[in-house]
């Protein structure tokens, strides 16, 4: 990013402590430094006091602005909310601003690209206008169709008037390159009421407190259930205090009859007291499946593909709940930036750090939401029980549902590109094609001059030689295609399953036959069919759709995915990025002879030497049309050519011809289109000549005017 506070992280890396300290003493609230703000969150260097942390309300994101002349509110102050700054410039028209990542601590962050609104107090039926103003560069996302979202409830905010949808007309935007700027406009109708209250966001908005009212629905509803252990514990404290919570789940089936318990990890668990019985009980014959979210604060799909797979292990009657909780342990993170989600920043955290790039040597005092994260699967893979870590994810440039894996070798690799190829059978929006398993997206350093081996899934894989480790990335808007998905099967009744509007191609959402712009019910559907994915690897899955695929079973899968990897070109390299592309149909044969000597002339040979230019159309690989039944015109110059319907052939009899003699205006034409000699013959394209056989007719028409 070339700035001061990019080449201060750079020092502040090989030096934290004193780096932070001369950077940003004067940039806490209340005048305090670094250290007494440690304080202030109960966290000292020796490690982390049992006291409880206190947040104070200094937030440039929140602003709330009521114009006394229309009435008009608009507002902010809420959990995730970001705007700086309204300004009205006539009737109903604003100009908004929003605030960059980082602040108040950190001025010279350029990201900027969360925003969430709201207004109240417009006259029925009246047209708002909005302009963003200081976006960053979005033109990608917004030139592909992606519009922002809206929602409206009462007054109160009880009653649901409108779910979370995108506006109904498409806005317009532009890009200032001089100054990096992105505007962004659009215009909305206001609500029938004015009390009634009407949000904007970026993209489907998702709170911290959202996040932890999920968190509290999951826990009540799992520990309900007879046969099923849920452990609930914050594993550390954001830098303002908010709680990092992790929830372990699974069924009682395993657990160690000694009820022996996790051990303690030093500097994290801040509310225990150190009582074993703080800590969960441990399972010696069950695989741990670790999964983990917003890292990235703006990355709201992220959320909503989490949502997905806890709303299916929530489910009792759900068979795959059960089948999931019976062979795995879930450890479930779902807040990695608690700060930056409050904040409504896009994706850095107080600091200006990307989090996602901090997991090679996390410090507990710079980054300690991946510090948590990364000891605790540090210490799970002592164990060797450590099966899958996947971290979810937002993707802003590539288009659809996919995954990044690692580059591994041999059966690791059909192992680790086999859970792809299962998620593209479950899920109708997943393009395997987007995937990737290469060395280049391990290594690879991003604008900011930050190499990905400090990412979640490259440093965990490094950490722990865990082969399944992803991130799973859903784009902001829509995919390039649909997945071809066989139908489900219910192994316990024998018999397949009915699907939902979501996951059935000829539902009316798939009626063009292309990806949807995303909705939350698509993004959910996503969690789903992880779920799914996850009981077919393990070959487990009580409703699959592997027995109505072409594959059979699990095994059928990873041949091809095996057969695949084998091809040349293929290796560890992206799955399947190039297009099918139709074979080419066989060359015509066609005999040629002069009716006379039974010899071409040199003037034909030398005709028929050039090669005519290979036109860039998918024309040659279609389906040759026939001559129409009621052109009899046309019908009889091809009989004469010895042209056959039903075998779409053409072949030129020695001697005359039948029928009407071929024009030489016609011979001419239907010469350029020889192509190359097979087996000595020459071959044509029989599209092409009937091209010329149709230019013959118009010509001969003319002659007779």
């Amino acid at each position: 990013m070339g700035n001061s506070m990019f080449d201060c992280e750079v020092e502040r890396r090989h030096d934290h402590s004193e780096v932070i300290l001369q950077q940003e003493e004067e940039k806490y609230p209340g005048g305090m430094t670094y250290l007494q703000y440690l304080d202030h969150l109960g966290i000292s260097p020796q490690g982390i006091k049992q006291r409880t942390p206190t947040k104070w309300s200094e937030n440039p994101q929140q602003v709330h602005k009521t114009f006394e002349d229309s009435g008009i509110t608009i507002s902010s102050m809420f959990d995730s909310g970001n705007l700086y700054q309204v300004k009205k410039t006539g009737e109903g028209s604003f100009d908004l601003y929003i605030s960059a990542d980082s602040k108040p601590y950190v001025s010279e962050i350029l990201y900027r690209g969360w925003f969430y609104f709201s207004i109240t107090g417009a006259k029925p039926s009246t047209m708002l206008n909005f302009t963003v103003r200081n976006m960053k560069n979005q033109t990608k996302l917004f030139t592909a169709g992606l519009r922002p979202v809206f929602k409206t409830v009462s007054k109160d905010g009880k009653r649901v008037i409108v779910p979370w949808r995108r506006i109904p007309s498409k806005p317009t935007f532009s890009y200032n390159e001089d100054d990096d700027i992105f505007t962004l406009k659009w215009t909305f109708p206001s609500s029938k009421s004015s009390e009634n209250i009407t949000y904007f966001a970026y993209s489907f908005p998702y709170s911290f407190e959202e996040i932890t009212h999920k968190l509290d629905e999951f826990e009540y509803r799992m520990s309900r259930r007879k046969n099923v252990y849920v452990h609930r514990e914050v594993l550390t404290y954001s830098r303002e205090g908010r709680k990092q919570e992790m929830i372990t789940v699974s069924s009682k089936d395993g657990i160690n009859e000694d009820d022996e318990r996790e051990e303690y990890i030093p500097n994290l668990f801040p509310e225990h007291t150190g009582a074993p019985e703080e800590r969960p009980l441990k399972y010696y014959s069950k695989r741990v499946i670790f999964l983990s979210s917003r890292v990235h604060p703006g990355e709201t799909g992220a959320s909503h593909m989490y949502n997905g797979f806890l709303d299916i292990l929530m489910d009792e009657k759900n068979p795959h709940s059960r089948s999931l909780l019976k062979n795995f342990v879930f450890k479930l993170v779902p807040a990695l930036n608690p700060d930056g989600i409050y904040r409504g920043y896009y994706r850095l955290d107080t600091l200006g750090q990307n989090l996602n790039r901090e997991y090679l040597d996390p410090d507990l005092l710079v980054c300690p939401t991946t510090y948590s994260v990364k000891h605790v699967l540090k210490q799970l893979s002592e164990t060797d029980n450590l099966m899958m870590y996947v971290d979810f994810h937002a993707h802003a440039s590539k288009k659809g549902i996919f995954c990044f894996g690692n580059a591994l070798k041999g059966e690791r690799q059909v192992d680790n590109v086999l859970f792809a190829r299962l998620m593209s059978l479950n899920c109708l929006n997943f393009d395997m094609s987007e995937c990737s398993f290469s060395d280049k997206i391990m290594n690879k350093v991003d604008k900011q001059g930050e190499s990905r081996e400090g990412t979640g899934r490259v440093a965990i894989y490094k950490d722990t030689g865990c082969k399944h480790c992803y991130t799973l990335e859903c784009n902001y808007h829509t995919g390039k295609k649909l997945s071809i998905i066989p139908p489900k099967f219910n192994k316990i009744l024998g018999r397949g399953e009915a699907e939902t509007p979501v996951s059935d191609s000829t539902s009316t959402l798939y009626s063009n036959g292309m990806c949807p712009p995303y909705n939350i019910e698509i993004l959910e559907n996503v969690g789903a069919a992880f779920a799914a994915s996850i009981l077919d690897l393990v070959n487990d899955n009580p409703v699959s759709r592997l027995p109505m695929s072409r594959f059979k079973n699990i095994e059928g899968v990873r041949n091809d995915v095996t057969n695949t990897l084998n091809k040349p070109g293929t290796g560890r390299r992206r799955f399947a990025k190039k297009k099918p592309v139709a074979p080419k149909p066989p060359p015509m044969k066609v005999k040629i002879k002069s009716t006379k000597s039974g010899k071409l002339s040199r003037k034909e040979e030398s005709k028929m030497s050039k090669k005519p230019p290979m036109k860039k159309s998918v024309s040659m690989f279609q389906k040759k049309k026939k001559v129409p039944e009621g052109n009899t015109n046309l019908r009889r110059c091809a009989n004469s050519f010895g042209y056959n319907k039903n075998k779409a052939s053409i072949s030129f009899s020695k001697g005359k011809s039948t029928g009407s003699q071929m024009s030489t205006a016609t011979s001419s034409s239907m010469r350029t289109r020889f192509g190359k000699s097979v087996d000595g013959r020459k071959t044509v394209n029989s599209r092409g000549l009937m091209r010329g056989v149709k230019k013959s007719l118009a010509q001969k028409s003319m002659s007779r005017i």
